[in-house]
């Protein structure tokens, strides 16, 4: 008769087992896409990101050119004004030329009559030897003092306009470069259109992609909450199963560890949801020891399985008449105790190390009272 009962035991663990198996697969396939679609959020935020980056780095580039031709107008205005000033300086010196000129033509001509008609009537008319002897030279003086006249004109004249020519060309300079600047920003407004429509569209492809990722966060929820009930489930099974005490009296499951490195209740490093244990960081193939008696509730799991390799035990119920169970996961490989094996306090029932969700050589402990995770710090030692 105990033999039977062994069997249907053993019968019900191996149904139990597959029963995990199947629910532990759907999780963890609802874990993969859900990293998945999350990765693919952060790749597509990363395209938003640069693209906004650019944008506004184009953006920059055209208020820079757009103040440079601000201030070149500017200089082109006080150039234009100079340059204004030369053309009327340079047309004033020329009248001034014109009309010395035309005098000059007067005064010669005037010299010639005099020389050609009137020479005989001046002489009669001079009063002294000197006046007579000198009348050649006063005639070439006059003549000598109006071209030097003319000579200063005309050269005050070239420098003006060599002058004008200097203002022209370097006004002809910053028409180009002030030509060259708009095309600049012609052409960068148009980029500027261009990376908006793409930033749009990045900004689309997000939006899109946050629904995605909202969708498989609601798929692993469920599927966690499918196995998190079948977890209880096989808890409630382990106290119709065995009739254990549990004194509450728990002792560390480890003999040595560096740190916690996450406490229960602190964002955990996946979903940044609560995290529903707490866990040690400790040397790869530290001994996991069970923190109090109990019996095998569930032992396996895998390499990219969500607790990697674990095992459950159930411990009894307490004086209040609660369940007690004790979770162990990222173990470094298939752990050495089966389903239904008693086990002791302080036994050895696996080691440290990374496997499934986990990033660096830990213990992840959970602590359950009713099926319900609970700060392990209230009842074991750490």
């Amino acid at each position: 008769m105990a033999a039977v009962g062994m069997a249907a035991v053993l019968a019900f663990s191996a149904l139990a087992d597959d029963r995990r198996q199947e629910l532990a697969g759907e999780r963890e396939d609802a874990s993969s896409n859900l990293a998945q679609q999350q990765a693919q959020l952060e790749e597509k935020e990363d395209a938003l990101s640069q693209a906004v980056q650019q944008g506004q780095a184009m953006k920059d580039q055209k208020g820079e050119i757009t103040d440079q031709i601000y201030q070149l107008s500017e200089e082109m205005a006080l150039l234009e004004d100079q340059l204004e000033r030369a053309r009327q300086s340079v047309n004033q010196k020329q009248a001034e030329y014109t009309a010395q000129w035309d005098q000059y033509k007067e005064i010669l001509g005037g010299m010639q009559l005099l020389h050609d008609q009137g020479g005989l009537a001046w002489l009669a008319q001079a009063k002294s030897l000197y006046q007579l002897l000198t009348f050649s030279d006063t005639l070439q003086q006059m003549s000598q003092a109006e071209d030097e006249a003319l000579e200063v004109l005309k050269t005050e004249k070239e420098e003006l306009s060599k002058r004008q020519l200097l203002l022209e060309d370097l006004e002809a300079q910053f028409q180009a470069q002030k030509q060259e600047m708009e095309e600049k920003v012609q052409v960068l407004t148009g980029q500027i259109q261009q990376q908006d429509a793409a930033i749009s569209a990045a900004q689309a492809e997000k939006e899109a992609q946050q629904v995605q990722v909202q969708a498989a966060q609601a798929a692993f929820e469920e599927a966690d909450d499918r196995y998190e009930e079948y977890v209880r489930q096989q808890i409630a099974q382990g106290a119709q199963n065995h009739t254990l005490y549990c004194g509450l009296e728990f002792g560390c499951p480890l003999d040595s560890y560096a740190f916690l490195s996450c406490r229960f209740g602190e964002p955990d490093g996946w979903s940044g949801k609560p995290h529903g244990g707490m866990d040690f960081a400790a040397n790869a193939g530290s001994t996991i020891r069970a923190a109090a008696d109990g019996v095998v509730q569930a032992a396996g799991g895998s390499e990219s399985y969500s607790y990697g390799y674990y095992v459950i035990l159930y411990h009894g119920r307490d004086e209040a008449g609660r369940t007690i169970a004790t979770l162990y996961a990222h173990m470094n490989e298939a752990p050495p105790v089966s389903v239904s094996q008693s086990v002791t306090k302080g036994e050895a029932i696996g080691r440290v190390g990374n496997t499934g969700n986990s990033k660096g050589y830990h213990l992840h402990l959970e602590l359950r009272i009713d099926g319900q995770r609970t700060d392990p710090l209230a009842y074991i030692p750490a």
